[in-house]
């Protein structure tokens, strides 16, 4: 489904989630590589070996110099995207375990909304699942309906049967 290669670096502790998001990715994207950040030296040259592929490749995580991905309006100047899976805490001690992604163009979203992804609590009002931040990224950059991937989330959060204080709290509800 995806027409660009997707490259997610998963931190260790989201990999046996029940919730875990990027295992529906990999269901449903054939252009999907996980790394997982549980041994450095190990993700680090695997990190390398993927990023020589590419002409062009971009990270999808908010820095200060990232830019809106909104202005690609569809049309994707990169050839592989990479996004970033754990908490925001985790998520940020990935970045910066990883320097070879701080020289490639990084972007941020303005614009995706809030997310419809409930089963998972976060501080973070506009914080969205990666499944749905790797389809907001696809929305972006390419023409291919993604609202698969939507569906799929739905699917595994009516199925869920966890506990109640797992539930985000929205304000909108």
């Amino acid at each position: 489904m995806s027409p660009i290669p997707i490259l997610i670096l998963q931190h260790k502790k989201e990999v046996g989630h029940a919730k875990n998001t990027v295992r529906l990715l990999s269901l449903s994207l054939k252009n999907l590589t996980v790394i997982t950040h549980d041994n450095h030296a190990v993700a680090s040259q695997a990190l390398s070996a993927l990023l020589s592929k590419y002409r062009n490749p971009a990270v999808v995580y908010p820095t200060i110099g990232s830019l809106p991905i909104e202005q690609l309006k569809g049309h994707s100047k990169h050839d592989a995207y990479i996004l970033l899976d754990g908490s925001w805490r985790q998520s940020r001690g990935m970045w910066l375990a990883y320097p070879d992604l701080h020289p490639l163009p990084h972007y941020h979203f303005t614009d995706a909304g809030s997310s419809n992804y409930v089963i998972r609590h976060t501080k973070m009002e506009q914080g969205l699942s990666t499944l749905e931040a790797v389809a907001y990224t696809l929305t972006q950059t390419t023409t291919v309906d993604t609202s698969i991937l939507y569906r799929l989330q739905a699917a595994m959060q009516k199925n869920w049967r966890g506990p109640q204080h797992h539930l985000r709290k929205r304000k909108d509800k």
